[in-house]
């Protein structure tokens, strides 16, 4: 009970973190930089006590899912020029 809740709590911060960078790029805010910095470290602290609950390879396998930050339906798509075989 106590990592998921733990993991609950991270899964918040950074997504209101990212919510608030988003804000920051369109808005130019001093305060919601800060804002957004302040959820991100709270995250990251949250995730250091999910390591401490849970041990290490299952926090950093939780850490990678929590900290997705792509949208959901939106898909990876490959940087073009790396790994592109030449003709």
């Amino acid at each position: 009970m106590r990592v998921a809740a733990i993991l609950f709590i991270a899964v918040c911060l950074f997504l209101a973190g990212a919510t608030a960078s988003r804000a920051y790029v369109s808005n130019s805010s001093l305060w919601l930089l800060a804002t957004a910095l302040v959820l991100y470290t709270l995250g990251n602290l949250s995730m250091i006590a999910l390591m401490r609950a849970s041990g290490l390879s299952l926090a950093i396998s939780l850490s990678s899912v929590a900290r997705c930050d792509r949208g959901i339906g939106q898909e990876a798509r490959p940087i073009s020029g790396l790994g592109a075989k030449a003709t």
